[in-house]
Order: structure tokens, then C-alpha cells, then sequence
């Protein structure tokens, strides 16, 4: 069979495949991240934040969860965004740049489709300064490399104090007392 032949006789065999061959083939390499978070801003807070994709949702997107296990907090709300750059690196976290944004939104809620791509709203610290969270069905941003709302490379903040949702540029959640930069496990 001449080359040409062989190679249309692929792409044919490759278009009968079904959504649902494509789905399963596409949830196979679902990706993964436990962020270990340092503190910061002379905070004493440590833990993990975990990404990881759960599946695909009807549209095509895959959909995340996010597990928190942070101790060392003050009791309390405390503010987690998505900043623009992975980087940790100073006392504060300042390096890490602003929120992730992808299409000039203002600041808000998770759920909110008039928000920052990498706005994550709260989490609870309890009476010891235990937080423990799963947030679920999370569609916004991506663990996909490739993809524009990836998070991948970027670094995740948590706050000293409750985000309100909606002053702006931030939320007015306070000092950035704990950052991780979100890297795939291999």
C-alpha cells in the first residue's frame, strides 16, 4: 500500500471514533498538582492545596476540585487567588504579581462569571487554625499547560483576612500570608 493510501486509511479509521472514545481517551491523561504553601508575610501558616482534574464536563471543560489543608492561620475567612506569576520568592509574596485575569474582569466571587480567572473566594480557618476544604465542579481555570486559563507555572496566595468579593482591585483580603507555586506531578 503506497504511503498516502496508508495514511488516509488512518485519518478515516480516526473519524469514525466516537465522542465517547474521544471523552474517555481525553479523561486518561487528567492532570494533578499538590502545592505545598510557605508562609509568608511572618505568618506560621504551612499545608497543601491540591489541584486536580475530576473529569469533562458536557461542554468539552474539564472540571477541577480543589482540596485545602492549611493549619497556622488566625481564625477566620481568609482569601486564596490565583496570582499572575510563579514566583514566591520575597518575604510577602509581592512577587507574585496581581490576580490572574484573563479578560479584564473585576475582582468577585469564584462562581461569578464577572470575576478574575483566578479569584477562589474563601476558606474557613477554624477556632485552632485548621482549614480543610473541597471545592468542587471548578470549570474557570485549567491544568492543562497549554490551555489560556491555565494555572500551571503560576502561583497560588492565600490571605490574612476574609475576601468580601467585591472591593476592588483585590477584595481587601489583607497580606498575603502563605504562597505555592502550581506545578503538575510527574
Amino acid at each position: 500500500m503506497k504511503a498516502w493510501m496508508f495514511i488516509g486509511a488512518l485519518l478515516v479509521a480516526g473519524c469514525g471514533s466516537s465522542s465517547s472514545d474521544m471523552r474517555a481517551q481525553a479523561e486518561k491523561s487528567l492532570h494533578r498538582a499538590v502545592v505545598p504553601i510557605e508562609p509568608k508575610s511572618g505568618s506560621h501558616m504551612s499545608g497543601t492545596i491540591t489541584f486536580e482534574e475530576t473529569g469533562i464536563d458536557k461542554d468539552g471543560e474539564r472540571v477541577l476540585r480543589i482540596d485545602v489543608a492549611l493549619n497556622g492561620l488566625k481564625p477566620g475567612e481568609h482569601g486564596m487567588h490565583i496570582h499572575v506569576k510563579g514566583d514566591c520568592s520575597d518575604l510577602n509574596a509581592e512577587a507574585a504579581g496581581g490576580h490572574f485575569d484573563l479578560e479584564g474582569m473585576p475582582h468577585g466571587a469564584l462562581r461569578s462569571s464577572a470575576s478574575h480567572t483566578g479569584d477562589l473566594g474563601n476558606v474557613m480557618a477554624d477556632e485552632h487554625g485548621a482549614a480543610y476544604a473541597s471545592i468542587t465542579n471548578v470549570t474557570k481555570i485549567s491544568l492543562s499547560p497549554s490551555a489560556p486559563n491555565s494555572i500551571v507555572g503560576r502561583a497560588i496566595v492565600v490571605h490574612g483576612g476574609e475576601d468580601d468579593l467585591m472591593s476592588q482591585p483585590s477584595g481587601d483580603s489583607g497580606r498575603r500570608v502563605g504562597c505555592g507555586v502550581i506545578a503538575l506531578e510527574r
